[in-house]
């Protein structure tokens, strides 16, 4: 069989007919399919097959058919859009969503053992605010990813039919304003910073602006990344294996900071209305 593991146990009935029973496994499996005739064809097993095996093995494991857990498990098999994660992305959208399994209920039972069906209850609501705060109350964050990780799943269980509702859609956000709002500075907030900022921060800051790089990437920036109209650059997220690349514009405000001596700040070079410096 290609599914591996799945036992076939042939049966001659009273009127001479073969019936197959198919087993999770050869020692003590459980039966969740027969049929009579002739066995299923191994390439081209039906959809219906595969299914009731994966239900039978869920069983096996505890995991009830229906529940919170049955879903998910079905989430990481069948959802295009999970699919097509990364695994970075993928493997922390599954660690979310495990913390999830474990939220405490009515009487304290955790939400995996109950039926999926809970989440179309507008009380899930108090629920799911309660556990996001207290789980993640260390990180806004992280509380922001482990709503979008809860909400991409509803989101599939709804287009699955399995779901009317996705009810993280009515919880308040973490941040007070919008996620896109609360991390860009207006304009006010940049020359108020820009005008007390040591002339460190200053420069760095309007590289960032120009540039786009993380700042463990901006610190130890040579003039060698220069390479014609754009800067190239390993980055240190990936460890070396992806590079930033950043075209070369003529720049509206250039790093204008006046003649700098760097050498004490164990600087190469000099800064001298936007000329370059070699940091690390």
């Amino acid at each position: 069989m290609p599914i591996k593991g799945v036992w076939r146990v042939p049966f001659k009935l009273a009127n001479g007919t073969i019936r197959y029973y198919y087993y999770t496994s050869r020692h003590g499996g459980s039966r969740f399919w027969q049929c009579d005739g002739k066995p299923i064809d191994d390439k081209r097993l039906p959809p219906e097959f595969i299914a009731a095996y994966e239900e039978a093995k869920q069983t096996e494991r505890g995991i009830k058919p229906g529940t919170f857990e049955q879903a998910f498990q079905d989430y990481q098999k069948r959802c295009p859009k999970f699919a097509r994660l990364k695994l970075k992305s993928s493997t922390a959208r599954i660690r979310y969503l495990e913390s999830w399994l474990d939220m405490p209920l009515k009487a304290s039972k955790p939400a995996r053992k109950a039926p999926l069906a809970v989440f179309d209850d507008r009380k899930i609501i108090q629920y799911i605010v309660t556990h996001r705060d207290t789980r993640w109350a260390h990180s806004k964050s992280a509380a922001q990813e482990a709503m979008i990780a809860l909400s991409a799943f509803l989101n599939w269980a709804k287009s699955e039919g399995r779901l009317d509702w996705n009810r993280v859609e009515g919880v308040p956000s973490v941040y007070s304003s919008p996620i896109d709002e609360a991390r860009i500075w207006e304009p006010a907030e940049r020359s108020s910073f820009l005008k007390g900022a040591a002339w460190q921060l200053d420069y760095f800051y309007r590289l960032e602006e120009i540039t786009g790089l993380r700042l463990e990437d901006a610190v130890r920036l040579p003039r060698s990344a220069r390479k014609r109209e754009h800067i190239i650059i390993p980055t240190g997220k990936s460890r070396g294996q992806n590079y930033a690349i950043v075209p070369l514009f003529p720049c509206p405000s250039p790093l204008n900071l006046g003649q700098i001596d760097l050498s004490n700040f164990g600087v190469s070079g000099r800064i001298e209305d936007g000329s370059e410096a070699v940091f690390g």
